[in-house]
């Protein structure tokens, strides 16, 4: 929206004092907190009235519906709206009242996005009742927190945000943001101290049903030069994931940078380049992926981007980890070494995090539970993490859970009943633990303990790998018996875990075949890695039903499909070799003892070069490179591209295009990938 069109707004807001009503409630206006995305957004207080007397009880925030054309009537209350404005305002009425019912039905399921309890009409116009934040905007603080941000600083925003919006594309809420930036996320402060950020403003947001139509007319709304994509400019006419995406890039790019990235037409790879020069090398690509001028090479979901983002040695940020005394929500990564992470958390029951409550003012006597860092044992040269954050060891270790408790008691403070560590309560608080969980060990305590653990650790589990596998052993034994003794017997379901953690051949086959739905996955993956592709191809079909591992089994099966692809390809070759030997003359020979013409050369150069081309691209992973091929007639490119645009469900018609050109190369595989386009939907 224009400078003039908010002026103009701003100039017919509600006086201060205002009385709103809504099903028996009522609320006064304090003060207007400003206007943008077709409506103006005012402080209220709710009134109680006592023995006769006014009171001022919450505070929320109330948005109005108003747009160009509107004036108020002689008592500053009814909105009013000229002949030829009117139906403009009644088509936008229905959009804000659609966009406040389905507000309330996300509210609750993301602390990360505003949170709107009711919607009321009064006053010739439509409102609704969301929560008031208090914090400043992401813009302002960063603008007032030194400019560009720490990575893991940023990351610990954006992360959360990213999340909350797959959570409004997602199944039926199908929603996009479109007006997603700096100023539209605000940093919510707890009263303890805890940062979190809200995205805001749905002015823009435009609604999709389930075949990805928009819901409300599509006109080409207001955007933010630097945060909209160029395809953004024009209307809107398919669900698209990607138009957000670009502004998340865009948003994380703002944090590391502190400053506004250039319109998109202007953008180019060497403009993010070198204004990312200092962060990582995995977070500044997932930063140029997100933001590509092309959107067909952008990426193309929120899970995309946060498997980009997402550090594999860690636990994701807002998971919550459970011990036997408390649930902890990671807030994010302090620290990490070879050996173990350092994370900050806080109570995953504290009160900003209750998504019943209504107002932050109404719970100023609860407990606040505070921070606390969480210290894992992670040994990355043996370790790898499961999407579920458990910890999967990939080789055989004694581990080095003995010195790490050890070096907990010295540096931290860490008490033990006998050999066992105990949790340590003051003034009713936890202030220490050590527990197991994820298949590895955690110490917990409290912001004010002595810091340095990490370091300790470090150099205690350096000590410890360097000794003798016998000594080791006795060290275990000594130390860490404790863990293990006066267990009752495990359970099917622990020893299933525990063969998912050690990656044990014998027993994930023996549950597998047993139809033990955990296992299919796991068993499937380590038959890939022995190469029995038909075994894997077997249990990754099966894992395909579990919904929480569709994703990595549709994965998985393309990889098998293209290592098969490839090993055939290589037997003919060899096979073949030969005979290519043989008529090598004859192919490339020109009859009559003619020279051969550069036409003829350039045709083969061609040929070999696509080949070249297509063989570095599957294993680079590069599917920019597939997709140029495929374009070119590259026949060999349309199954395997098509598989991979199976993936995110904004690439289906993709996968649906290269699975039809792929009829003439493999008709059956073709045609499984029709299938599962069908199970997902896409034809309907």
């Amino acid at each position: 929206m224009m400078e003039n069109d908010k002026s103009d707004l701003m100039s017919i807001a509600l006086p201060v004092g205002t009385a709103l009503h809504s099903k028996g409630l009522e609320y006064s206006v304090d003060r207007v907190l400003g206007a943008g995305g077709f409506g103006i957004t005012y402080l209220v207080s709710r009134i109680e009235r006592v023995g006769g007397q006014e009171m001022k009880r919450e505070q929320y925030a109330v948005k109005e519906h108003v747009t160009k054309g509107c004036e108020r009537a002689d008592d500053r209350r009814t909105l009013t709206v000229t002949t030829a404005s009117k139906n403009d305002f009644v088509s936008r009425k229905k959009d804000f009242e659609h966009e406040a019912k389905r507000l309330i039905e996300l509210s609750g399921k993301s602390v990360n996005i505003v949170k709107v309890y009711e919607w009321f009409e009064e006053n010739g116009t439509s409102y609704y009742r969301m929560e008031y934040l208090d914090g400043g905007s992401l813009l302002k603080y960063v603008r007032t927190h030194g400019g560009a941000q720490d990575e893991k600083k940023a990351l610990s925003v954006m992360i959360p945000v990213i999340r909350a919006v797959k959570l409004l594309h997602s199944g039926e809420n199908r929603l996009l943001h479109l007006d997603i930036k700096p100023d539209n996320i605000v940093m919510k402060t707890r009263r303890d101290g805890v940062l979190y950020p809200v995205l805001i403003d749905f002015g823009s947001a435009k609604h999709f049903d389930r075949k990805g139509r928009p819901t409300s007319q599509p006109v080409a709304k207001g955007l933010t030069a630097g945060y909209a994509p160029t395809e953004q400019s024009q209307p809107i006419t398919q669900f698209d994931a990607r138009l957000d995406v670009y502004a998340l890039g865009a948003t994380l790019f703002f944090m590391l940078t502190g400053r506004d990235p250039l319109p998109a037409y202007e953008l180019n790879v060497g403009f993010l380049k070198d204004n990312l020069s200092m962060v990582s090398e995995k977070t500044r690509n997932a930063v140029i992926r997100a933001m590509r001028k092309d959107k067909d090479d952008r990426t193309g979901s929120c899970d995309a981007l946060l498997d980009d983002l997402e550090d594999p040695h860690t636990l994701p940020i807002y998971y919550v980890l459970k011990s036997p005394n408390q649930k902890y929500r990671i807030l994010e990564v302090l620290k990490e070494t070879p050996y173990s992470v350092e994370y900050k958390a806080m109570p995953a029951y504290t009160v900003d995090f209750v998504e019943d409550n209504e107002s932050y003012k109404s719970h100023q006597t609860e407990s606040i539970g505070g921070y606390y860092v969480v210290v894992e044992l992670f040994e990355q040269d043996c370790s790898r993490r499961n999407p579920d954050g458990s910890i999967c060891i990939t080789y055989p270790t004694t581990r080095a859970v003995p010195p790490f408790f050890m070096e907990a008691r010295k540096c931290a403070g860490l008490q033990f009943d006998g050999q066992e560590p105990v949790a340590v309560y003051k003034n009713n608080r936890l202030v220490s633990e050590g527990f197991r969980a994820n298949g590895t060990v955690y110490y917990v305590y409290r912001q004010d303990k002595p810091s340095g653990l990490l370091k300790g650790i470090g150099l205690s589990v350096v000590r410890h790998k360097k000794m003798l596998a016998g000594v080791m052993a006795l060290s275990a034994l000594a130390y860490g018996i404790f863990w293990y003794m006066n267990r009752p017997g495990p359970s099917e379901s622990e020893l299933l875990t525990s063969a998912i953690n050690t990656g044990s051949l014998s027993d994930l086959k023996r549950y597998a075949e047993a139809d033990s739905v955990r296992a299919y996955l796991p068993y499937a993956e380590l038959e890939f890695d022995r190469k029995n592709y038909d075994v894997a191809k077997q249990f990754a079909k099966k894992a395909l039903n579990i919904s929480s591992e569709k994703s990595a089994a549709t994965s998985l099966l393309a990889k098998i499909d293209e290592a098969v692809s490839v090993a055939v390809t290589d037997s003919i070759s060899t096979v073949s070799q030969q005979e290519e030997e043989v008529t090598e003359v004859e192919e490339y020979s020109v009859p009559n003892g003619k020279e051969e013409t550069p036409q003829t050369t350039v045709l083969q150069s061609q040929s070999q070069t696509n080949a070249d081309k297509y063989r570095k691209a599957m294993a680079d992973g590069d599917w920019s490179t597939v997709k140029e091929l495929a374009d070119k007639g590259f026949s060999k490119a349309y199954l395997p591209l098509a598989k991979h645009y199976l993936d995110n469900s904004s690439t289906h018609s993709l996968a649906d295009k290269y699975a039809r050109k792929g009829m003439s190369v493999n008709e059956s595989e073709a045609n499984e990938i029709i299938s599962v386009l069908r199970n997902y939907g896409y034809y309907d």
